[in-house]
């Protein structure tokens, strides 16, 4: 599912923004999916930016790399994801409502 972050009306003063993610992740997956809870069981939440389909945000709290850093200078930026539902463990998922939650943090430069 594609989403979007939009920062409006940076200060002039800052050059770059970056965002960095924590959230409870699944061991095992190098900090880039997210646990659910819910009824269903065996998924997990993954996301990447739209700057790479095969990098992952990790949810350890650490800033991304250079490469997701915009120049804002005085302007909006949008930050443009996409997030999806991956199974998790051996078992297959089993069907149901499920939800994660991450919380994203701007990084000023």
């Amino acid at each position: 599912q594609p989403f979007k972050i939009t920062v409006r009306n940076c200060d002039t003063s800052i050059s770059f923004i970056n965002i960095k993610f924590s959230g409870d992740r699944i061991a095992g997956y190098d900090d880039e999916v997210l646990g659910t809870t819910g009824v269903a069981n065996n998924v997990g939440i993954r996301m990447y930016p739209e700057y790479s389909s095969n990098t992952f945000i990790k949810f350890d709290g650490t800033e991304p790399p250079s490469a997701a850093k915009q120049n804002v200078q005085g302007m909006d930026v949008v930050f443009n994801y996409t997030a999806e539902v991956i199974q998790v463990g051996a078992d297959l998922p089993t069907a149901g409502d499920y939800s994660a939650q991450a919380t994203y943090t701007l990084v000023y430069r």
